[in-house]
């Protein structure tokens, strides 16, 4: 769990939202496309972000959080 307390916390986003995603597509075996799809992003955002390593906005970041089912 990434703990935010000051501004060198910061440089650890990153890997924590990719942790937190890939493992997520990994226990409920969902694709990248359907993922997206259930938390209202556009599928080629996620396959963005998930194959090529690109980012996510903080508005797109709390919608998947907002979004996502347990």
């Amino acid at each position: 769990m990434i703990n935010i307390e000051n501004i060198q916390d910061l440089r650890n986003i990153d890997k924590a939202v990719r942790r937190v995603i890939e493992k997520h597509l990994k226990v409920t075996g969902k694709s990248p496309t359907a993922f997206a799809k259930e938390v209202g992003i556009h599928p080629l955002q996620m396959l963005r972000y998930v194959n090529q390593k690109k980012n996510f906005r903080f508005d797109t970041l709390m919608r998947i959080g907002k979004n996502a089912k347990k």
